[in-house]
């Protein structure tokens, strides 16, 4: 790796790679302002937009003409752009710590795929190709401003007299400084408070910390900058051999499931139309639809696992194992529904929260990855992974821009009104979204994009 991207000694160091030093320290500056210890705490909104849009910007405007993402990275770069823009404008604190892992990620991965390179935007490689290209190419052009100093050889002698001058200077006028305010009164007086607040500063150390922590991360984010414009070679690894299991043992698993969650379907059934005493023999509506929200999780997960396997399958009894598997997705379908009735009559009882409403995307992004799934048994050699992925990201940053606490306020007011619901969390309601009278308070903009619960 350091041998593909090290800087050759001929090369040019040019103004706009100047300018990259100066953007990447500005980005470290900005860094260490909006994140830190405490701030993490509170889930910063406006400076984790400020920071994801502006190293964005400063890669387009660094790149320039080199920014070539393909049609799956300007997905990827869209999604990124609308969450980092929804941390700003919405204030759920679970919504917004999720979008700053999710950004974590996605940050390096849309400068990475606006650079083209032929990166995998939306490949199930896409996470050791990001953890592969960013965080070794935030140290290996660390030093490249240094080495073009030490190219132009009188600049440099210059440069290194200055530092060295200023070096023996400094320490001189300190000393003289001193001395003078301690033999004079008047002449200290003068200088007053702003040369003691000085010497304080300097004696704790911390403007020079401050700034070594931001030169570093500015030279780290230039480094990495550094290397978009200067993509290594592709590597060359050979093909790995598909992977082939047998019918025989993959029909035997996929024959054990189905009897499985045949049976669990068939009790699915009758809860689903039991009625709400049939819930509420089982602890209440609240243990019932978080079981079922769980099942479905680790039921889902498990077969999807088992029909991706499945559709490497080879030689005889193919077919077979196409049907038992087509029949495992069909008895999970029927779980979904029965999950997502349960869930809708936790809703009717208790009203929408966070959490109700993320498990129904859940639920949503699922069925998609039951369809893709059916669609991968039916043809094996299709890539469905972008799909499955691309489909998270639209789904999660619709319901990012969504404003959900206000949409939750409005349902939970509106179903409370029509008699919908039995019980009505007033306080919940009035953290989600501001009254009447505070909405008339707001700012126009404000107005538009947090409606007033009414």
């Amino acid at each position: 790796m350091e041998n593909e991207n090290k800087l050759p000694e001929n090369s040019t160091f040019s103004p706009f790679d100047w300018l990259a030093v100066v953007l990447g320290v500005a980005l470290g500056a900005l860094w260490f302002h909006v994140f830190s210890l405490e701030s993490l705490l509170n889930v910063p909104g406006l400076g984790t937009t400020a920071f994801v849009l502006g190293a964005l910007g400063a890669e387009c405007l660094y790149l320039r003409r080199r920014i070539r993402p393909t049609g799956r990275g300007l997905l990827l770069i869209a999604c990124t752009v609308l969450l980092a823009v929804s941390c700003g404008l919405f204030g759920d604190y679970g919504v917004r710590m999720i979008n700053l892992a999710l950004l974590a990620f996605l940050t390096p991965a849309s400068a990475l795929a606006l650079a083209g390179r032929d990166f995998p935007a939306l490949e199930l490689r896409v996470v050791p190709e990001t953890l592969r290209l960013f965080f070794p190419n935030l140290f290996v052009h660390f030093l490249a401003p240094f080495r073009a100093l030490r190219r132009k050889k009188r600049s440099f002698r210059g440069f290194w007299t200055v530092v060295l001058t200023l070096m023996i200077v400094f320490p001189v006028l300190a000393v003289i400084l001193a001395l003078l305010m301690s033999a004079d009164q008047v002449f200290s007086g003068l200088l007053g408070d702003a040369a003691d607040g000085f010497l304080r500063f300097l004696d704790r150390g911390w403007f020079l910390v401050r700034w070594v922590r931001i030169a570093v991360l500015g030279l780290m984010l230039f480094s990495f900058l550094y290397s978009l414009a200067r993509p290594a070679g592709a590597r060359k690894t050979p093909a790995p051999d598909p992977v082939v299991l047998p019918c025989l043992p993959c029909a035997a698993v996929l024959t054990v499931l189905d009897l499985l969650y045949a049976v669990f379907a068939a009790v699915q059934f009758v809860y689903l139309f039991g009625g709400t005493e049939t819930v509420s023999m089982q602890g209440g509506y609240a243990q019932y639809a978080r079981q079922g929200f769980f099942q479905l999780v680790a039921v889902a997960g498990i077969n999807l696992l088992a029909a991706f396997a499945a559709a490497r399958a080879s030689g005889r009894g193919k077919r077979s194992v196409n049907v038992l598997l087509w029949l495992l997705l069909a008895l999970t379908a029927v779980i979904l529904a029965s999950a997502a009735t349960r869930m809708c009559l936790y809703i009717g009882a208790y009203g929408l929260s966070l959490l109700r409403a993320m498990t129904l995307l859940v639920m949503l992004w699922i069925a998609l990855a039951l369809l893709l799934a059916a669609y991968k048994t039916a043809r094996p050699d299709k890539h469905v992974f972008p799909t499955l992925f691309a489909a998270f990201l639209i789904l999660w940053t619709a319901f990012s821009l969504s404003n959900i606490d206000a949409r939750i306020a409005h349902f939970n007011r509106a179903a409370h009104e029509r008699g919908l619901i039995a019980e009505y969390d007033a306080a919940y309601i009035e953290r989600l979204a501001p009254s009447e009278e505070e909405y008339e308070g707001m700012p126009w903009a404000d107005r538009v994009l947090i409606p007033a619960v009414k």
